[in-house]
């Protein structure tokens, strides 16, 4: 809760300063919307409210754009119809509303069988630590920004946001964003597995200060049959290189010590230069990717890991 609280005020903070900038990349619709049911759907259940999705056939499913983002306006909208429907339902609609000069323009409508609203709690929905009524802090929570963001989000991606409401009946929170017709020239990333190398067994470094995050990696290798040893920082991942082979080298970023980045300017310095070292972090904003790269490290995944990232990473540069 903290976390979640201390993100938007840190949004907020980017908004209000203008430095929000959104990335550009190639994703999957598919993806982004299973994930925010999987997310969100233990809070249905606890409810035993229907979380219903509908994503029309004409529907894009390949998108340019900034994933992360639709997802954080779709959890907000989501999570917020989620905490004010006691019974019934909450359902999420996608639907294409036209081609025009090379941009899909794609509505998204998260409906709800919840308490609703009336005009004078409409009028301030998207101010800035606000919310509807007082007396829903205390019972319901929140900090008063998400709306706020989202709205802002939904604008900086080229649309609009709208509500329809009636007090006791539910609401309808719709929103359009635009999104460049996918190009032939931007490359997909692949969704199989790609083959390790099969000429050696392999050994990775796995450098990384959380227990969980350790039995999670170390098990995601042995599913790819590839042994690895533990670093528990930046400083013994450094130590550990001169005195055993590794094939490669996960490194997580954020560690006490010694962290990723300054691991690997001391192992490169220290000669190992075709040493594939790879970014394991949360952290995945493009300033992040800028000084990973920066310090030496080869490539990124993205926790928590996926298995066939991973191992299409690891083909990559073992292969090389």
């Amino acid at each position: 809760a903290l976390l979640s609280v201390l993100n938007n005020i840190l949004d907020y903070s980017k908004i209000e300063a203008r430095k929000l900038i959104l990335e550009t990349t190639l994703f999957n619709l598919n993806d982004v919307v299973g994930d925010l049911v999987a997310m969100l759907s233990y809070k249905a259940e606890q409810k035993h409210l229907c979380l219903e999705t509908h994503i029309e056939d004409n529907v894009p499913r390949k998108l340019i754009g900034d994933p992360l983002r639709l997802q954080q306006i779709l959890t907000n909208l989501v999570a917020n119809a989620l905490k004010f429907t006691e019974k019934g339902f909450v359902r999420i609609t996608i639907t294409s509303a036209a081609v025009h000069e090379n941009e899909e323009k794609l509505t998204f409508a998260i409906s709800d069988s919840g308490i609703g609203m009336d005009e004078k709690g409409l009028s301030t929905l998207f101010q800035p630590f606000s919310q509807v009524d007082t007396s829903f802090t205390r019972k319901y929570g929140g900090s008063g920004l998400g709306l706020m963001i989202t709205k802002e989000l939904v604008e900086l991606m080229g649309g609009e946001i709208s509500v329809q409401s009636r007090l006791g009946k539910g609401s309808t929170f719709s929103f359009t964003v635009l999104f460049p017709c996918a190009v032939q020239t931007m490359s997909e990333p692949p969704e199989q597995d790609a083959l390790l190398p099969q000429h050696k067994p392999l050994h990775l470094l796995l450098v990384e200060d959380n227990d969980l995050n350790q039995l999670v990696a170390s098990e995601r290798l042995k599913q790819m049959g590839i042994t690895c040893s533990i670093a528990n920082n930046g400083l013994e991942a450094v130590e550990m290189v001169q005195k055993e082979t590794f094939d490669a080298v996960l490194m997580d970023l954020q560690m006490p010590v010694m962290d990723g980045l300054s691991a690997t300017r001391e192992i490169r310095k220290l000669g190992f230069a075709d040493l594939p070292i790879i970014a394991l972090s949360a952290a995945v904003l493009q300033d992040d990717l800028a000084l990973a790269t920066e310090a030496g490290m080869n490539d990124f995944v993205a926790k928590p890991i996926d298995k066939t990232v991973l191992q299409n990473v690891l083909a990559k540069w073992l292969s090389v």
